[in-house]
């Protein structure tokens, strides 16, 4: 009886190590918003979260629609170019003004802005 009760102690043990390296590998994803002002090279690239998701895919899908929806934005007087990873938005009236975004998704350990300072 001993034995059976042993053995069952450390089924217990093992599937609850196994949950908790499942649950530690299933973090979430931050969409990371970027922008840079070409234009004005005095001004320091902003960098801020602009979306979380669950999964790496839904955030892959959460920027997809961020460049779609910024591509497809039909403001006058502003040019909007999508260059692979990179969205360029132009002002077409002085001063005109050239902006680039990058949208990027990292795991929620992850913050691409640095260390913070103390």
């Amino acid at each position: 009886m001993t034995l059976l009760t042993r053995r069952a102690s450390l089924l217990v043990v093992f599937s609850l190590l196994a949950s908790a390296a499942t649950a530690y590998a299933e973090c979430a994803w931050v969409l990371w918003a970027s922008a840079s002002v070409l234009t004005a090279p005095e001004k320091p690239r902003e960098t801020w979260p602009d979306g979380a998701f669950p999964t790496r895919a839904e955030c892959d899908a959460g920027r997809d629609r961020k460049f779609a929806g910024m591509v497809t934005s039909n403001t006058p007087g502003i040019t909007v170019t999508r260059l692979g990873e990179l969205i360029s938005v132009m002002t077409n009236e002085p001063p005109r003004t050239l902006t680039t975004y990058s949208f990027t998704c990292l795991p929620d350990t992850v913050d691409p802005r640095g260390p913070k300072g103390k």
